[in-house]
C-alpha cells in the first residue's frame, strides 16, 4: 500500500519539509548533531537518538531546553524481537535465559543502559519513567499506540523500503525543484511491482 495515492500524499507531506531544514551537505545525516547545536528547531526521532543529545545525566540547562511532543495519532510501537530456535540441546538453561531477559533488574539496566523502553509495564511505572519528562512522553505513546501485525517477509520490505527513502532523501536534496510526486513515484512504483513479485513467488 506505500506506493498507492494516500501513502503518497503522505511521503509528499513529509519530504516537502526538507526545504526548512539548514543547507548542508548530508542534512538528513546530520541531524542529530544539528540538532544538538540548536541549528534546528524540532526533530522527528525515536529514544535512543534523543539520549544521545539529552542523556538523564546531561547538565539540567540541557534538558530543560528540550521537550517531547507526541506527532498525531497512534503511535507506532515497535523494537527488537527475542528469537529462540525451537529445538535446543539445554532447555533449561534457555528457559532461564529468557526468564532473566525479561525480569525487572535486566529490563529496567540494560534497557537504560541502551537507550530504549522496557518491555514490562511494571518497570515503565518506575523511575526513571513515571519521573523524567522526556521519558514519560514516550512512555505515552507506548501506552496509547498500536504494533503493527506481523506481516510476511517483513525483514525483505523493511530493507527495499529504506533504500528507497534514502534514494528519495537523496533526490529531493539534488533536486529541490523538482515535483515531490513524480519524484516519489518514480522510486515507488517499481518497487512496488518488484515486491509484489516477490510476495506473489513465495506464495
Amino acid at each position: 500500500m506505500f506506493h498507492l495515492p494516500e501513502a503518497r500524499a503522505g511521503l509528499e507531506a513529509y519530504f516537502s519539509l526538507y526545504r526548512y531544514m539548514p543547507a548542508q551537505d548530508q542534512p538528513v545525516l546530520r541531524a542529530t548533531e544539528l540538532f544538538a547545536h540548536r541549528q534546528v528547531a524540532a526533530w522527528m526521532t525515536s529514544l535512543p537518538f534523543l539520549w544521545t543529545v539529552a542523556p538523564p545525566h546531561a547538565p539540567a540547562d540541557v534538558r530543560a531546553r528540550i521537550g517531547v511532543a507526541l506527532p498525531p495519532g497512534p503511535a507506532l510501537i515497535g523494537g527488537s524481537n527475542l528469537v529462540i530456535w525451537q529445538h535446543s540441546r539445554h532447555g533449561q538453561a534457555a528457559l532461564e535465559l529468557v526468564r532473566f531477559l525479561v525480569s525487572p533488574p535486566a529490563q529496567k539496566e540494560y534497557c537504560q543502559h541502551i537507550g530504549v523502553l522496557p518491555v514490562r509495564l511494571d518497570v515503565l511505572n518506575q523511575p526513571p519513567y513515571s519521573t523524567d519528562p522526556h521519558l514519560q512522553g514516550y512512555v505515552r505513546a507506548m501506552q496509547h499506540g498500536r504494533p503493527f501485525p506481523p506481516i510476511r517477509m517483513a525483514g525483505m520490505l523493511e530493507d527495499r523500503l529504506a533504500t528507497a527513502w534514502g534514494q528519495i532523501s537523496a533526490d529531493v536534496i539534488a533536486q529541490p525543484d523538482r515535483d515531490l510526486d513524480s519524484l516519489i513515484s518514480s522510486r515507488l512504483e517499481p518497487l512496488a511491482r518488484r515486491l509484489e513479485m516477490a510476495l506473489n513467488a513465495s506464495g
